[in-house]
């Protein structure tokens, strides 16, 4: 390009570059006169290299070009690379990004070399009433142009076929954003996109001294188009920041306007109104404004939602299925929920494609001041169940979700609508009490038991026939929940007795968890039998003497009532599981009691075989000299 050349006279950069082509510019008003004000000539020469489609901003003492119009992104460019036969010649590799083409499609373009070097990352676009791509370069706060106007290639892919550009051309109706080019002809050629950044923000804020509504809305509307470009290319970590930079500063342009009627207040300009509109519209284009409306939302932008949901269909569903009202009920986002109930054909009750009402999202995170929002409408149903799927054939109600997480608060509020259904359970058997005991929400499970209407001792039907026959009491004690273990007891109405379907008691799977306290809590009912056999044989001693819980051991024996040479079905005794598994202490405990001698303990401690290695005995001769070293106190 001859801009790049020096000259007396600006207009030569133009009259020799229009020298060289084979087009007639005169129908463009570009013919040689240098009676023609510079700014004018570069005003017509953009036009003339893109279209009259454009708005064009030139100076007299700058060659530089500010345009403003609608286009469509095409592609990036992927790689380039240098013809080494012909220096001015460049192998431009593009990815296209666009239906019109073939996403993800790949075309290599050989291009004359310009002044600004193509790089990977530019982007291929299409000005509205332009004939040929342009490619352009993000230099905030506008786009740079690297190749303003490009010969693309005969033929391109599309559907596996080839397509003329002609057809491409053709074939486009829409023009989805809104881009403010810069071209610079006064760029040097070792200027830093840095450089360059830092002057054109120079070059908007010296546009926008006025600092009226309208300019700050400009400059909004510049920041949000840059983002939804990026959407486009899949950029989407950039896309996000300028889409949601553009939000924050659109909310505040907002609170200084009539939300009712923008354009009636005089002080902020005739246009403002008009620019409002323009930045809603384009938020909209966005995946049918789903996703500005998600960001505004997790950034509490609500004079954003709000109009934007005057325009949005409030029913749109994400990729994911889900409807703004089932994300924000999930989210936790009150504002937007509130709006979007005052909405007649928002349906506060719909499912998503997981089977999921909002009411259901909310109670699971516990969102108790949107609960309320929904269950004041009195259109949602507070014992619709969850759909199953492949993972979870659970169908837990608001109320079993919301004891399962523990919110008290929830709880309380689906409590006192008097239609929940208490005895509802998921597939798999657990009632809400049995959610809650699992987990040990001790609150949820005292606002349950207070309504009397649930019972405390009702068994789970598992899938896991470990597990199946369970009671809330059997679990508290399995997972070590003390303070849940001890209301169940105060009701009056558990049965430490109970046995699950393997015959376990709660103090059997306190005594194996090694937990102490509960196994005292259940023994001071003088109703839990300390010495229950469960259907393999073993009884609570020997399951707490082989995880080697002494304290359980103590407790267990200080109550006289258990059989300590009881054998399990596998021949084991509470002495010989604690030897096995090196619990000496144990051994010492079990021992004394018995009043074993040395030779008993031997005999009732057989050696292991040569495949077992317990107490690292290796041999009988080396299990000998172990006893006498761990038994020592003991009496010969």
């Amino acid at each position: 390009m001859y801009h790049t050349r020096k000259a007396t006279e600006r207009h030569d950069k133009v009259y020799a570059l229009l020298g060289m082509s084979s087009d007639d510019p005169s129908g463009a008003g570009l013919y040689v006169d240098y009676t023609i004000p510079w700014s004018q000539v570069f005003h017509r020469l953009v036009e003339y290299v893109l279209s009259q489609s454009v708005s064009v901003k030139t100076w007299s003492d700058r060659e530089l070009a500010v345009i403003h119009g609608k286009g469509l992104v095409l592609g990036e460019v992927s790689s380039v690379q240098r013809d080494p036969a012909w220096e001015d010649s460049q192998e431009v590799t593009i990815t296209w990004k666009n239906a019109y083409v073939e996403a993800g499609r790949m075309s290599s373009w050989a291009v004359q070399a310009s002044a600004k070097s193509v790089q990977a990352g530019d982007i291929v676009c299409l000005l509205q009433g332009a004939s040929r791509p342009t490619i352009i370069r993000l230099c905030h706060p506008y786009w740079a142009v690297v190749m303003i106007s490009v010969p693309p290639t005969d033929s391109i892919s599309r559907n596996g076929k080839g397509i003329e550009w002609s057809e491409i051309l053709q074939s486009v109706t829409r023009f989805s954003h809104s881009f403010v080019l810069v071209w610079d002809w006064e760029m040097q050629p070792n200027e830093s996109l840095g450089d360059q950044e830092i002057k054109y923000e120079e070059l908007m804020v010296k546009e926008m001294q006025k600092g009226s509504m309208t300019d700050k809305l400009y400059i909004i509307a510049i920041l949000a188009n840059i983002g939804f470009v990026l959407h486009d290319l899949e950029r989407h970590a950039e896309a996000e920041k300028y889409v949601r930079r553009s939000l924050r500063n659109f909310d505040k342009a907002l609170k200084n306007v009539d939300n009712s009627n923008p354009a009636s207040n005089s002080r902020i300009g005739t246009n403002t109104g008009a620019y409002i509109a323009a930045i809603t519209e384009a938020l909209l284009g966005v995946e049918g404004g789903w996703l500005p409306l998600r960001w505004a939302s997790e950034d509490g932008y609500d004079l954003t939602i709000k109009l934007m949901l005057e325009k949005v269909n409030p029913n749109i569903k994400s990729e994911a299925g889900r409807t703004p009202l089932s994300w924000a009920s999930s989210h936790g986002y009150e504002a937007l929920v509130n709006l979007l109930l005052g909405i007649e054909v928002v349906d506060p009750d719909a499912r998503d494609e997981k089977g999921w009402t909002p009411l259901l999202w909310a109670a699971s995170r516990g969102h108790e001041t949107i609960v309320k929002l929904l269950l004041d409408t009195k259109k949602v149903d507070p014992n619709a169940k969850e759909k199953p799927d492949e993972t979870r054939r659970t169908r837990r109600t608001p109320l079993l979700l919301a004891a399962e997480g523990g919110h008290e608060a929830v709880v309380r509020m689906l409590l006192d609508t008097n239609a929940v259904d208490l005895s509802a359970s998921a597939e798999t058997g657990e009632a809400s009490l049995l959610w809650a005991v699992k987990n040990g929400h001790v609150g949820v499970v005292q606002l349950l038991l207070q309504t009397g209407k649930i019972v405390p001792d009702a068994a789970e039907e598992s899938e896991i026939e470990d597990e199946s026959g369970r009671t809330p009491l059997m679990w508290a004690a399995n997972n070590q929940h003390h303070d849940v273990v001890k209301l169940l007891l105060d009701t009056g109405k558990v049965d430490p007795e109970a046995r699950d379907k393997c015959r376990r008691t709660a103090i059997s799977l306190a005594a194996e968890n090694g937990n102490d306290k509960i196994v005292k809590l259940l023994l001071s009912t003088d109703k839990a039998d300390p010495d229950a056999v469960d259907k393999d044989g073993r009884t609570p001693l020997i399951l707490a003497a082989e995880g080697g819980f002494e304290k359980v051991v103590q407790l267990l024996l200080d109550t006289n009532k258990v059989n300590t040479s009881l054998k399990d079905n596998r021949g084991r005794t509470p002495l010989s599981s604690a030897a096995k598994n090196g619990h000496e202490a144990i051994v010492s405990m079990l021992a004394e009691r018995n009043e074993l001698s040395f030779q008993d303990l031997q005999r009732q401690i057989l050696a292991p075989p040569k495949h077992e290695d317990f107490l690292n005995i290796r041999d009988e001769d080396y299990f000998d000299h172990r006893c006498q070293e761990l038994f020592s106190n003991l009496r010969q």
